[in-house]
């Protein structure tokens, strides 16, 4: 699909879903909130943006408020920011 349409996969206006990227992300996603739910951790430490997107979106679904340290060149929220 990125082959055809891009990497923002934006088809004449119309923006499509990657189910690879989809499927990794929920993949991912389950399997933080069961890390997190085993070992109830007080600080996150996140190496890139989409790492720091996809634990503040866990911790906001489970609505676990904890630290989170990100090493990033850049403000995460700000880089993570979509409009809709």
């Amino acid at each position: 699909m990125r082959g055809l349409f891009g990497k923002k996969l934006d088809f004449f206006g119309k923006k499509l879903v990657d189910p690879k990227e989809e499927y990794f992300y929920s993949e991912f996603a389950n399997r933080l909130k069961k890390c997190i739910l085993d070992k109830r951790p007080d600080i996150f430490l996140t190496t890139d943006v989409e790492a720091t997107q996809v634990l503040l979106n866990v911790c906001d679904e489970l609505d676990y408020k904890k630290t989170v340290i990100s090493m990033c060149h850049g403000d995460p929220q700000y880089l993570t920011y979509t409009s809709s």
